[in-house]
């Protein structure tokens, strides 16, 4: 039997929901603002796809957010501020991730076409249980039923590592990991997938590394889109990813390619 593709692993904002990731970017700005923080899109969009709390953590560590707490609060943000901010960041990002829950074009159809190749579909988010638990019926609605859902609540921990989709494998029944593939729109999922012995897809026009809506798309300078563009492909080949996608449509063509290439005995590096 010729060895294929058993499995594509998905991430959620910026790669099967919410063109341009914009729930997290959303919610991080206003909450920062609302301790008279600036953040900018450029800083929030940083260390995307992380754990959520973790990647508020490593904002807090940033040299713009402790100057500018210095300034208001007069001392460094701690650990009962990283608490109080996940506390009050939870419910915000609830409402912001539902309103962006549409599916991004051309992911129905290759959910649909991996079902009938017979592959199977999961998905890793760093979204934690509790906004998972409002968005996937939403999602559902839309018509977006994976297999399996592994939510960053359900590991010790997030990206890098690779345990959401180590359990994405096991719920699935389907090993070994090098026929796997993951595909996703930040370096972390980038880091995941490799760090799991995976294919590896970065996704750039939907994602957080250009991180512009369909709207904005319309109305930027195709100079402009071709700029952010080649700055996004540069940080996912550096990161490691196998393949770089424009968007989630050419996905069906390097999947096959990929099955090709296992069924010749190659291996991810």
């Amino acid at each position: 039997m010729q060895e294929k593709v058993k499995a594509v692993i998905f991430d959620w904002a910026g790669t099967i929901i919410d063109f341009g990731c914009m729930a997290p970017v959303d919610a991080l700005i206003e909450l920062f603002r609302k301790r008279n923080i600036i953040l900018s899109v450029n800083d929030a969009r940083k260390n995307m796809g992380m754990e959520k709390k973790a990647h508020l953590s490593s904002l807090l560590e940033t040299e713009i957010i402790i100057n500018q707490w210095m300034a208001v609060y007069n001392n460094k943000p701690g650990n009962d501020d990283l608490e109080a901010l996940y506390a009050e960041f939870e419910p915000s990002l609830i409402s912001s991730v539902k309103k962006f829950s549409k599916p991004i074009p051309g992911v129905l159809e290759l959910f649909a076409e991996l079902r009938k190749r017979k592959i199977a579909i999961g998905t890793t988010t760093g979204y934690p249980d509790n906004i998972m638990k409002e968005l996937i019926p939403v999602a559902q609605k839309h018509g977006l039923v994976p297999d399996s859902i592994v939510n960053s609540s359900e590991v010790t921990a997030g990206r890098p590592y690779p345990w959401m989709c180590y359990l994405n494998a096991m719920r699935l029944g389907v090993y070994p990991m090098w026929q796997m593939v993951k595909i996703g729109d930040t370096l972390a999922d980038i880091y995941e997938g490799l760090n799991a012995g995976m294919w590896t897809i970065g996704i750039i026009l939907s994602g957080n590394e250009v991180g512009l809506t369909e709207d904005e798309m319309e109305k930027t300078n195709k100079d402009e889109i071709r700029r952010l563009q080649l700055m996004a492909q540069q940080k996912m080949k550096k990161a490691g990813a196998h393949y770089i996608a424009n968007d989630i449509s050419e996905c069906e063509d390097i999947i096959y390619e990929i099955g090709q290439r296992i069924s010749k005995g190659e291996r991810p590096l």
